[in-house]
């Protein structure tokens, strides 16, 4: 059928439509048997259509009369008593009835709020009333943080039932993301926001049925309120969650196929609502755009006509669109996201998201890079539901192609069979990658143990599972290796990673860009086991691939760079990694937006490359700023958010106020444990910061038993030789020569030293911070030439390093040269730290390791100096 024939075939059926409606309902079957003839397939539509118009009970042909019925308004005036409340003035019209702002008048309180009246007293409609309070009864039961709060409520003298509800004083959603310039991802998260109350609404058996943004105000804190739940049905479990039917007008461009056919309205209503609202907020336009004000034809567009995928309407648009330059919003949009917001918006409702969890589930995976379940529409259901649609065109038009093209046909039925396979493929591949992503702290909550179990099951019958698809076998590989690396299983997530690595070098090459994206998760694995050549090496050689081919801007690009810039400042390579962190934090910025989760976690890398360089003043301000954003965009139980409150402890504490670092790692250990799990690694170096808090306050007996808990522990799960582990074995080391337990101080920090030795090198900051302090204890056994002589070996190693690395070590030379009573020395060591970039003037008056020192003016000339 061509686009004119079909034009042709759309004119006789509104044609017919419209006589229809101007006969009386008994009149009207016998008037379209006789108008369509033989043509018994413009007879279906039109009997579809009058079985329609049947099932309102008159809904069209009344709508003229209930407008005027809603222009009989109760005679409201300002100042007007309502209970408690008095009218201020006229806020709008929607719902059952007319809004007010009022405000209490009872001088208990002063409080703002909205009252909604019912357009007519029901006293003499106890349907309608049952209704009314049937509302009143689910706002009242309604309790969420985006949802307009029900305050109160009743009948007035005159039989008008009102509503008293929170008054949102804000801006419709989408001219707040305009104002406000929100980039995609700030646009996603706000649409969120919206979808949980949705979801929470849902979960009470109600459907809004009206989402649309003038139903949606955020307020000036940024905070989306839902409101009007008035049109709202509750849901009757036995009728297996279908809404009761309504005589209501809805809106008719957030409104779904099945409200357009008047058939029951569901949750899945409300998902293609929220479908419509997303592609309004990413495009600035509606998926369709309804030009007419005929019922008919705005009911055909919306059942029929597919909208455009959102980056092809921000392509084409002339306009930028309302988040960015059009090249890069396309680019944004392209792919995912134009799928996701497609499932919302198909036209059955099974095909749509089955809830709007998994609505914001996906919405979830798109922004932190797992696959979403959202798929294009394939080649096969748009043609099967085009020939369910025009049958009789389809099957003349399928005669003449086999009969033209049967080979033609043949050959394209194994292509799509071929296609299919691969799209089951597809779907396993994407199944167990969402069963994987428990694993990720964010989603399993703690529970390591479950998630570990299912990864270390999973990763053992891959290759038997998946040996026939050695592509799927290896993105798993992928997958599953970046889970162990989330929960610090690090061996675990290299073995995998190097596993994909080769699969799809050989399958794919490794120029290709899914081999690439494997490789820098591998590269950051090697980090996590502190094999930091291999790292740097495999880092720069995915990096360069990668600026070649997918470019600079490119978001795995970025990542990488990111995790390069890490393994360098792990290295002590400070000025090297902090140019490079910069560079990927303007380039974020730039692509991504100054609130994504990305950019937010590299300021956290930042803060902590500038704390180790002893920049603290300037770490600690990006560290505040940084927490306050994290906490507001991310929230409290979010890795990121964790790792800018570590940063900040640890500023704080080399700052010299180790109180507010031990309540900051108290925090820390909380959400960790929430996050990870009460045995994992990660938990456990919070437990040991808290130890390092109390050994700077001086509560040494606290201390030293969280210590000794912790090496324990690592020990056992991450090994002995582990850098965390030799980390901790430092710190419980210097407690332990606090309470003058020298030989153990001794024996524990000799072994952190040989342990990092073998495993960092002599060269590595850690390696340096053992040899001083192993220096220092036996300073304080007066063994004075042993002690001497590793600060001079710790002295010329660290000359080659970047940071405050040599101030530290001067400053200890100093505090042992004191300790043995060499004065002299003592002073010439201490002018040497001050040289190199030691202030810290509260240490200075507070080390007792200095003591001797007090009562000598060069040590005072310093002390001064240094105010």
């Amino acid at each position: 059928m061509t686009p004119d024939t079909l034009q042709i075939a759309w004119q006789q059926l509104e044609n017919l439509f419209y006589a229809v409606l101007e006969l009386d309902p008994q009149d009207r079957q016998g008037f379209i048997d006789q108008a369509c003839g033989s043509n018994s397939e413009l007879k279906r539509q039109a009997e579809s259509l009058l079985a329609a118009i049947t099932k309102t009970d008159g809904f069209l042909e009344r709508s003229i009369a209930n407008t005027a019925e809603s222009l009989e308004m109760p005679n409201v005036v300002i100042g007007q008593r309502f209970g408690a409340y008095e009218i201020l003035r006229l806020i709008g019209t929607g719902g059952m009835g007319t809004v007010y702002l009022a405000s209490r008048a009872d001088d208990l309180y002063e409080q703002n709020v909205a009252i909604k009246l019912a357009r007519i007293p029901l006293a003499g409609d106890p349907g309608m009333l049952s209704r009314f309070r049937s509302e009143r009864q689910i706002l009242a039961n309604l309790n969420h943080p985006n949802i307009g709060k029900l305050l109160d409520g009743g009948i007035t003298t005159t039989g008008i039932p009102f509503l008293v509800m929170e008054y949102v004083e804000g801006i419709p959603i989408d001219i707040f993301c305009q104002h406000k310039q929100l980039d995609t991802a700030g646009r996603l998260r706000i649409f969120c926001s919206v979808c949980s109350a949705v979801e929470y609404a849902h979960k009470h058996l109600v459907v809004h049925r009206d989402i649309k943004p003038a139903n949606i105000l955020v307020n000036a804190e940024g905070l989306p309120k839902l409101l009007d739940f008035g049109i709202a049905k509750l849901l009757e479990p036995n009728l297996g969650m279908q809404a009761q039917t309504v005589d209501r007008m809805m809106t008719p461009e957030y409104a779904s196929p099945e409200q357009m056919r008047c058939e029951p309205v569901t949750t899945a209503t409300d998902v293609y609502a929220l479908g419509v609202l997303l592609y309004k907020l990413l495009t600035g336009c509606l998926p369709l755009q309804l030009i007419t004000t005929s019922p008919l034809e705005a009911a055909m567009v919306i059942c029929e006509q597919a909208p455009a995928p959102p980056s092809e309407i921000v392509r084409r648009s002339k306009a930028a669109p309302p988040h960015g330059a059009a090249a890069d919003a396309h680019h944004t949009l392209r792919g995912d996201l134009d799928n996701i917001v497609l499932a919302a918006l198909s036209k059955e409702p099974s095909r749509r998201y089955a809830s709007v969890a998994s609505f914001a589930a996906d919405i979830d995976a798109y922004f932190h890079g797992y696959p979403v379940k959202a798929i294009a529409p394939s080649w096969s259901y748009r043609v099967a539901k085009f020939i369910q649609r025009n049958k009789a065109a389809a099957s003349a038009g399928a005669a003449m192609l086999l009969a033209l093209s049967g080979f033609t046909i043949a050959m394209t039925l194994e292509r799509n069979r071929a296609n299919r396979e691969a799209e089951t493929s597809r779907h396993v591949t994407e199944f167990m990658t969402d069963m994987f992503k428990i694993s990720d702290p964010s989603v399993s909550h703690g529970d390591t143990i479950t998630a570990r179990e299912l990864l270390d099951k999973a990763s053992s019958g891959i290759e038997a599972g998946l040996s026939k698809d050695p592509q799927v076998q290896a993105r798993l590989m992928r997958t599953m290796g970046s889970s162990y690396k989330n929960l610090g299983l690090y061996p675990q997530s290299v073995a995998l990673l190097e596993r994909a690595v080769g699969v799809q070098t050989k399958l794919l090459g490794n120029a290709d860009p899914e081999t690439l994206q494997t490789m820098s998760m591998l590269g950051a694995a090697y980090g996590g086991l502190d094999r930091y050549p291999e790292s740097e090496k495999l880092l720069r050689q995915t990096l360069a691939e990668q600026q070649r081919i997918v470019g600079s801007d490119n978001e795995a690009t970025m990542v990488t760079l990111d995790t390069l810039a890490d393994t360098l400042t792990r290295e002590g390579r400070y000025a090297e990694a902090e140019g490079l962190l910069r560079k990927v934090l303007v380039a974020q910025r730039r692509i991504l937006g100054p609130e994504n989760r990305a950019l937010l976690f590299s300021n956290n890398r930042l803060t902590d490359n500038l704390r180790n360089q002893g920049r603290y003043v300037e770490a600690e301000n990006i560290a505040r700023d940084s927490l306050a954003i994290n906490q507001r965009v991310l929230g409290p139980y979010d890795a990121v958010t964790l790792s800018s409150i570590e940063e900040l402890a640890l500023i704080v504490i080399n700052e010299g106020h180790p109180e507010e670092a031990e309540k900051l790692d108290r925090e820390g250990l909380r959400i960790s444990t929430h996050l990870y799990g009460p045995d994992n690694e990660h938990t456990l170096l919070e437990l040991g910061d808290i130890g390092d808090a109390l050994q700077e306050q001086g509560r040494l007996t606290e201390a030293e038993p969280i210590q000794r808990e912790v090496v324990e522990h690592l020990r056992k799960t991450a090994g002995p030789k582990a850098a965390h582990t030799i980390e901790m074995m430092t710190t419980l080391a210097i407690t332990l020569s606090m309470e003058k337990k020298f030989a153990e101080a001794e024996s524990v920090s000799r072994d952190a030293l040989d342990a990092s030795l073998q495993t960092l090198g002599a060269a590595s900051v850690q390696s340096i911070d053992n040899t001083v302090n192993l220096a220092l204890i036996l300073a304080h056994e007066m063994r004075s030439g042993e002690s001497e002589a590793l600060f001079k070996r710790a002295v010329a190693t660290s000359s080659k390093t970047e940071g405050n690395t040599l101030a530290n070590v001067f400053y200890a030379y100093a505090e042992g040269m004191a300790i043995l009573g060499h004065s002299d020395e003592a002073v010439d060591r201490l002018k040497q730290a001050i040289d190199h970039g030691f202030s810290n003037r509260q240490q200075l008056a507070a080390d007792d390791d200095l003591e001797s020192l007090r009562t000598d003016p060069r040590y005072q000339a310093i002390f001064r100096e240094l105010q």
